[in-house]
């Protein structure tokens, strides 16, 4: 009788090449933000904060939607335009959304910052300032805010872009 062949050194072998190959990764997330940027934001440019008390950081990047694939947020500026954006996955690319669009001066004054999934913050919620709402990050945030001034947290869901304040 013919001893029939095991399909266990198929699996083992499938299991060592997509841990190499890192099997389930998609196109996007080995696109640069300088890249995104140039496509789709051609003569914007990526911009640093020169303030030396702020974070000074142009872009951030976490997974903003939970879906396993990295995510960006990027500060531009285009003569006097400034925006803040994020690159936010889709399996296939990347979907833009608008986080913050003002004057170059007033972007510059603005920090960018990447807030950990898990972390908790309190939420403003009127004037008066009082009760805070806490709230956990249930995914990686950008988070912007002012020097010293006030601080947000910026809830991605879906394109949807919601700027909850933490500080005044």
């Amino acid at each position: 009788m013919a001893r029939r062949p095991s399909a266990m050194p198929f699996a083992l072998v499938l299991t060592v090449a997509c841990s190499l190959s890192a099997c389930g990764q998609t196109r996007a997330e080995t696109v640069s933000v300088e890249s995104l940027v140039r496509d789709a934001y051609p003569g914007w440019n990526i911009q640093h904060l020169d303030d030396e008390y702020c974070p000074r950081d142009a872009s951030v990047s976490g997974d903003f939607n939970g879906d396993s694939v990295t995510d960006h947020a990027v500060r531009l500026t285009r003569g006097n335009q400034g925006l803040v954006v994020a690159f936010i996955s889709n399996g296939s690319g990347f979907d833009r959304i608008v986080l913050d669009q003002d004057s170059r001066q007033q972007i510059m004054r603005e920090f960018l910052v990447l807030l950990p999934r898990g972390s908790r913050h309190l939420i403003i919620q009127d004037d008066n300032d009082l009760p805070r709402r806490p709230m956990v990050l249930a995914h990686d945030a950008p988070g912007g805010g002012t020097c010293e001034a006030s601080s947000y947290v910026y809830v991605i869901e879906g394109l949807r872009v919601t700027r909850a304040f933490t500080s005044d």
